[in-house]
């Protein structure tokens, strides 16, 4: 009988200690699932609201559950103060230029806080760093967005009201267009009016034909005119160079004139000295002066007359030569 007791005690034992060890064994599991037993890094997000912000409430990056909220509280400034718990896996996307968004559920759906990560070359965020909330999104903000559309689909509406009136106003712009077209097309299927006078009378396409022969009678004449005067100008080819070849022949003695020039002007300088070494030397030789002072004369009048000579001249008139008597 004590044998028997004793190894149902055994049984129930085993049956308790694997029973104990399977329930451990599956919430082992299931916590590293949910992340029981891993790493968390703690930041605060302050926000204007917390409105639908709970303990628990998710926080996702891309849809995939990244931490949770772990506390909502009220700073003594009036400020909601909203303590979240990050997997430290996932610490590597808080940047400082990253963003958080409260994403409302609405009706349906659950609110959570949505991770927008920031670039890679802006930093990482320290632990306990707080960040503000950038803006409120879901249900509220597709109204808010949507509001300013449907203004716009206000005034499209009341302009094509007031178009369709205009188009049903018998006396309207429009219908006033479609009476002028009717009368226009009865003027085409009759001879009456402008556009039967121009379509089916052939008076018209007379004067135009006419009109045309007498453009190009006019074109032809003009070409007789443009062709004898290149024959003119053909003709003049030879007066030209004949014309160019007399200036080469005046310039060509105007720089013999000048080199003539050149060449007495030391004879006059000479005859300068000369005249006074003598007045110096000779004093009471007046005859002899009188007679130098005449040739120095008659060499300075030829040199004027040599300048004043065309073409060294410019076309300024020759002064009458002076007289001068010899002594």
């Amino acid at each position: 009988m004590s044998t028997r007791h004793e190894t149902m005690e055994l049984r129930v034992g085993a049956f308790v200690l694997i029973f104990v060890a399977v329930l451990i064994g599956t919430l082992i599991v299931l916590g590293i699932k949910k992340d029981l037993f891993s790493d968390y890094a703690t930041f605060y997000v302050i926000s204007t609201t917390g409105e639908n912000v709970e303990r628990g409430t998710p926080v996702r990056l891309s849809g995939f559950r990244i931490g949770n909220v772990n506390d909502v509280d009220l700073s003594h400034v009036g400020r909601v103060i909203i303590e979240i718990d990050i997997l430290d896996k996932y610490r590597e996307w808080f940047r400082q230029d990253s963003q958080i968004i409260l994403v409302q559920g609405g009706i349906i759906g659950k609110t959570y806080l949505q991770l927008a990560p920031g670039s890679q070359n802006s930093p990482v965020l320290e632990e306990y760093t707080q960040v503000e909330l950038n803006r409120i999104g879901g249900l509220d903000e597709i109204i808010a967005e949507a509001k300013p559309v449907i203004e716009d689909l206000k005034v499209i509406v009341a302009n094509i009201r007031a178009i369709t009136a205009q188009l049903l106003d018998k006396d309207g712009p429009v219908q006033s267009v479609l009476v002028n077209l009717g009368k226009l097309s009865e003027d085409l299927r009759s001879d009456k009016g402008l556009v039967g006078y121009l379509t089916k009378n052939p008076e018209p396409v007379q004067k135009l034909d006419s009109l045309l022969a007498n453009t190009d009678m006019a074109m032809s004449r003009m070409t007789r005119l443009v062709d004898a005067t290149t024959e003119r100008v053909e003709d003049l080819e030879p007066l030209q160079k004949e014309a160019v070849s007399m200036m080469q022949e005046v310039n060509s003695f105007v720089k013999e004139l000048k080199q003539f020039r050149t060449d007495i002007q030391p004879a006059v300088d000479n005859s300068v000295a000369i005249t006074e070494d003598i007045r110096a030397a000779t004093t009471d030789l007046a005859r002899l002066r009188a007679r130098t002072e005449h040739t120095i004369r008659l060499g300075t009048e030829l040199l004027e007359r040599l300048n004043n000579t065309w073409p060294l001249s410019r076309g300024l008139g020759s002064p009458a030569p002076e007289e001068h008597p010899a002594p």
